[in-house]
């Protein structure tokens, strides 16, 4: 074994923001021994007010203090904190930045969507076989969803959606929300349909924490042992059930957090009307994400070796503890 490093993943997302750590052994990524989500739902302010309020920006003060005694107890080298739409359309987002650099000597960059849809495409990449095929990737957050189009392992094209779920959660009634997701959608396959390999797709890769609960969600609703594969079918049934639910019998029946239980309605409406629109059978659910893609551009700039597999395997049971 040689030296082992490790470093601290930040990714600020809209609806919830991630801290990981991740153990690096010389060239290869060992394991993930620490993880942790905080529901921040930072689009509440952002998508409404178009600033971060002083109530969330004390709420990210103590999550970096926490960081902090992280980057203590694990000997942390490097950390690499990035933001997305939440951040990045608040008008005083160089301010907050600003204080927790100076404060906590931690420096965030706000990513576009374009930097977003390559870190995804990258986890995919080393995460699965795409070598044969085409595929559409979609990274489905609170505030924005990156849809990459892939074919034989390279990135053909790819959008950034202002289409966000937490933009989302206060369309009423259901029938309202599902028009407007459906015209959104409309958009996507406006955008990609010139496109050859759009026409031939084998399937979408769903990447966030709302294609994840899908997978827990079929395995829940339908007894079914994998939660990283769901069809079409299986998808329509999950919307219609979880649909007729209320909030709170989402949370206690079907045991989601509470920032899960009201976003995942439009989340999985939108995975519906995507694949049928795009006329897809086969959704995939691996558990990567964004924060995989910072990983493995980490060690691609340290020229080290490109992979991530045992953290992507070794995350279902890390701590989020001390």
């Amino acid at each position: 074994m040689g030296k082992l490093n490790h470093i601290l993943t930040i990714d600020i997302g809209s609806n919830a923001m991630r801290v990981n750590v991740v153990t690096i052994d010389g060239e290869i990524v060992m394991d993930s021994p620490y993880s942790k989500r905080y529901p921040t739902r930072l689009g509440e302010d952002s998508f409404t007010k178009g600033i971060i309020s002083r109530k969330k920006e004390k709420m990210l003060f103590e999550i970096f203090e926490e960081i902090k005694i992280l980057q203590k107890h694990f000997k942390v080298t490097d950390t690499l904190a990035i933001a997305t739409s939440a951040l990045r359309e608040a008008k005083n987002n160089q301010e907050i930045i600003k204080k927790i650099k100076d404060r906590f000597g931690i420096k965030i960059e706000i990513i576009s969507g374009k930097h977003e849809a390559m870190l995804a495409f990258e986890a995919v990449r080393e995460w699965m076989d795409i070598s044969k095929g085409n595929y559409l990737i979609v990274d489905m957050g609170g505030g924005s969803t990156e849809i990459i189009l892939g074919s034989n392992n390279e990135m053909k094209a790819f959008e950034s959606f202002p289409i966000g779920t937490v933009r989302l959660i206060d369309v009423h009634p259901l029938s309202s929300m599902e028009k407007k997701i459906s015209k959104s959608v409309d958009e996507v396959i406006e955008y990609f349909k010139s496109y050859p390999e759009f026409r031939k797709l084998d399937g979408i890769i769903g990447l966030g924490g709302n294609f994840r609960r899908v997978g827990k969600l079929r395995k829940i609703l339908f007894s079914k042992e994998s939660t990283t594969y769901a069809n079409l079918n299986e998808v329509k049934d999950i919307y219609n059930q979880i649909s007729m639910l209320t909030y709170e019998e989402r949370v206690n029946q079907l045991k989601m957090r509470k920032d899960r239980a009201d976003v995942i309605v439009p989340a999985s409406y939108l995975i519906l009307t995507l694949m049928q629109q795009a006329r897809v059978k086969q959704l995939h659910l691996p558990r990567i994400g964004i924060r995989d893609g910072l990983v493995l551009l980490y060690l691609n700039e340290k020229k080290n070796l490109k992979s991530i597999k045992k953290l992507i395997n070794y995350r279902e049971n890390v701590s989020t503890t001390l």
